[in-house]
């Protein structure tokens, strides 16, 4: 994707420095696919953060009963754990049904000491410190995608512009050099010269 949008910009940067008006008129194009794409994407992501929330939480679940078995499951439960100060998946009244009640992973100890016993654990449960933090990235990339969708769409609109004022004076030089042409034609016939 990043080629892409260097090469879009290289596109703009040729037809402008070469003051070709289909090259930048095909470089405004390029712009609103791009445009298009941006949107699309932000869209997107607006739509399926309901969907991604979902898939969190059945992730978490999962994860939580199959903790105690899988290695790979434990280390990265331990991380969120750890890292997000939260304990299960809705409180850490999940691990007493995971264990039965008789322990609670060490990651759940709010005092980060190996040592020490494990007095207190964190309240909260790991769902409600992710599920935020997903929302807000989703909310943060569609605004971005708006935003930059909206600053693609204001340079296609100055590249079609600038490509209509090329046009427009590449028409005027060539009307210009007709009529100084005719004259001249015109002038020599008669014996006369040109006021030009």
């Amino acid at each position: 994707i990043g080629f892409f949008i260097f090469a879009v910009a290289c596109v703009g940067l040729y037809g402008t420095l070469k003051s070709e008006a289909l090259v930048i008129g095909a470089f405004g194009g390029l712009l609103g696919l791009v445009c298009v794409l941006q949107l699309g994407a932000g869209v997107a992501c607006h739509f399926l953060t309901g969907h991604l929330v979902h898939n969190l939480r059945v992730t978490m679940n999962e994860t939580v009963w199959i903790y105690p078995y899988n290695e790979y499951a434990a280390e990265r439960m331990d991380a969120v754990q750890e890292n997000l100060a939260c304990c299960g998946m809705y409180s850490p009244k999940d691990w007493h049904q995971v264990y039965n009640g008789t322990e609670i992973p060490r990651s759940c100890c709010a005092i980060d000491d190996e040592n020490a016993m494990c007095e207190y654990i964190h309240n909260t449960g790991c769902y409600a410190r992710l599920a935020p933090i997903l929302k807000d990235t989703s909310r943060m990339l569609t605004t971005s995608s708006a935003v930059l969708a909206f600053m693609q769409l204001t340079g296609m609109a100055f590249a079609f512009y600038m490509a209509q004022c090329l046009r427009q004076q590449m028409r005027l030089r060539r009307d210009r050099k007709m009529m100084v042409t005719e004259q001249l034609l015109y002038s020599d016939a008669d014996g006369t010269k040109s006021p030009i």
